[in-house]
């Protein structure tokens, strides 16, 4: 009789404990040096996202795949939250945005020798060009829509600059950081390339990097608000620019 009720008191306890677990489940592509698998703790943006959701008392975990495949997995539920997202208006739909978790300038990429290759902030003198774009990324509100130009959707930033290295791709639109990170990581396969590789300014725009939480998710309005809540108490109490201390990132 002890035995049949150690093992219910034991049997209730794990029920107990799983309901009252609470994890938030984040995807993204590789974003370095915000996210990524091959970088030192998945990188500085996931470590001041996890402090922020352990804050709040859940288990964070986060999932790196191509980005495509990141927006179709978050849209219908399976994750709870898009990780790195710009804002635009169409995610709206889908997603509910919460405070940013850092800035980023995006804009187009070249070859320095490419000297015909002239931006002074009016893309519709570069319709004749060839454009190299991760599918499914927002980069800029005016680029994004800009029907006009000829763009390649490719599978990430790496892919693209590989392309404008081998003179496939006129220009290659990206975040900056992220960009200059995959050129470090190419110069074992192509030397030269994070020299020959520039960005042009002007940037074609500064985006908060966002989290979009699904509205498929369960809750998700009270994930939003705890998300928010512990980005804040992060930010008051220094935990946040600790973490871009020890990583050695400055905006």
């Amino acid at each position: 009789m002890k035995t049949i009720t150690a093992f219910f008191i034991m049997w209730f306890w794990g029920i107990s404990s799983y309901a009252t677990e609470k994890t938030f489940t984040f995807i993204t592509e590789s974003q370095p040096p915000y996210a990524a698998d091959d970088i030192e703790d998945r990188g500085w943006a996931w470590v001041v996202v996890k402090a922020a959701v352990e804050s709040q008392g859940y288990t964070a975990q986060l999932d790196i795949v191509p980005w495509a495949r990141a927006v179709y997995e978050s849209k219908i539920g399976r994750a709870d939250a898009l990780f790195l997202a710009f804002w635009t208006e169409e995610r709206l739909q889908w997603y509910e945005y919460t405070v940013p978790v850092a800035k980023v300038k995006s804009g187009l990429f070249k070859l320095k020798e490419r000297q015909d290759l002239v931006f002074d902030g009016d893309l519709n003198a570069l319709s004749s060009f060839d454009f190299g774009v991760c599918n499914g990324c927002a980069i800029a509100t005016h680029f994004d829509n800009a029907e006009y130009l000829k763009k390649k959707f490719l599978v990430d930033t790496q892919q693209g600059l590989r392309m404008l290295w081998l003179k496939r791709l006129d220009f290659v639109a990206a975040n900056k950081p992220t960009a200059d990170s995959d050129l470090n990581k190419l110069e074992a396969e192509y030397p030269g390339i994070s020299n020959q590789v520039v960005f042009i300014e002007p940037a074609l725009q500064v985006n908060d990097l966002l989290v979009a939480i699904s509205k498929e998710t369960p809750n998700y309005k009270e994930k939003l608000r705890d998300f928010n809540r512990g980005m804040k108490e992060i930010f008051l109490n220094g935990t946040y620019h600790r973490i871009q201390k020890k990583y050695g990132f400055k905006q």
